[in-house]
């Protein structure tokens, strides 16, 4: 079965995990695995039809080996580094994470006041609804309400920050994202 945050779990994968790793979960075979199993199956058995017990994670109990895992959400970050950015030019910030990762908060921090964020992308889906660009002090590390519920990020998969500098200054800026990841 497919790597799945715990978000995206549905019914089958907890029927699985609960079918599947009863006797890790719990520790016996005395609290009615199968009779579970069954009533489980009884409610959803229009759904459940066509799956073999692989696909269900009770295959894997049979053969010693662990079923379907949900997976924990951890809060990692993931450095972006710094640019110097030249008075009216565009700059970008790009790092790719080493696991699947979901951007959930961006920390900006420039010398100067006046960079606009024109675009978060994560691979090709950009994470902006458009407009003219944010200024950059809206992702400080201070700003209030500056959360986001980005896209999941395979590993290797850049997360890329196109910046402007519209003043007559060049201006250096460093940022990170945090968020979570299916470890």
């Amino acid at each position: 079965m497919a790597k799945q945050s715990a978000k995206m779990v549905g019914y089958r994968d907890l029927i699985g995990a609960i079918a599947g790793n009863w006797d890790e979960e719990i520790g016996s075979d005395d609290l009615g695995y199968d009779e579970l199993g069954d009533e489980l199956e009884g409610d959803y058995s229009d759904e459940l039809s066509g799956l073999s017990d692989d696909q269900l994670g009770r295959g894997s109990r049979r053969r010693g080996k662990r079923g379907t895992r949900i997976m924990a959400n951890r809060i990692y970050d993931l450095g972006l580094g710094s640019i110097t950015i030249a008075p009216g030019a565009v700059g970008q910030l790009t790092a790719a994470p080493a696991i699947r990762f979901r951007i959930d908060r961006l920390f900006l921090v420039a010398t100067d006041p006046g960079l606009l964020l024109l675009d978060i992308k994560a691979g090709i889906v950009s994470q902006s609804v458009g407009g003219a660009g944010s200024p950059v002090e809206s992702f400080s590390p201070t700003a209030i309400g500056a959360r986001m519920s980005g896209q999941t990020l395979d590993p290797a998969v850049p997360v890329i920050l196109t910046i402007s500098n519209p003043t007559l200054a060049a201006i250096t800026i460093a940022g990170n994202v945090i968020g979570k990841a299916d470890q």
